[in-house]
């Protein structure tokens, strides 16, 4: 598949995979990349590539089903092999979600992420974000939601250039 890059006029420039496998035990792992030609933001095109893999495992218990995902996620400019875990890398995300559905109407959950910024001159390059989540599942397709989100930074940081802000959400999805 490709997306479309509206300051060109060739339309598939970059393209991205996934692959997903699953084992016995209810453990998945899953691999997600792109590449191709990107816009640099001053109308220069460059060569990158990102890629995130993820893992997950379902426990169920007798306090209902719970669910761990751990993931990595990178992202790489003019890609050129094991460089690009250096001095090609744009940054470097690690998270870790936890998930709890106590019944089948009910989801709590929980998510910590570090993202790191390797290519950027800045006083803080890295910045944390926590997140709680509160979902109920109205019917088996549509849901509501409550998320609260705490984003931890400061000057410059990548996920936030406040030293620390707190925010929330109510959502509602259906999906056909």
């Amino acid at each position: 598949m490709a997306r479309t890059d509206r300051g060109t006029s060739n339309k598939f420039q970059k393209g991205f995979g996934y692959y997903a496998v699953e084992f016995p035990e209810q453990k998945h792992l899953g691999i997600l990349f792109q590449g191709g030609v990107d816009s640099d933001g001053n109308g220069k095109d460059v060569k990158s590539f990102a890629a995130l893999v993820s893992g997950e495992k379902v426990f169920e218990t007798d306090c209902g089903t719970v669910t761990t995902d751990l993931l990595y996620a990178i992202r790489a400019e003019h890609f050129d092999g094991m460089n690009a875990l250096g001095n090609d890398a744009l940054y470097h995300n690690v998270g870790f979600n936890l998930l709890w559905a106590p019944d089948p109407a009910w989801v709590l959950g929980s998510r910590a992420e570090w993202l790191t910024e390797t290519r950027q001159d800045r006083s803080k390059a890295d910045g944390w974000r926590f997140s709680e989540l509160v979902r109920w599942n109205v019917i088996q397709n549509a849901w509501l939601g409550l998320e609260y989100r705490h984003d931890e930074g400061g000057t410059n940081s990548p996920v936030t250039s406040s030293r620390r802000t707190d925010s929330g959400r109510l959502f509602a999805t259906i999906g056909f």
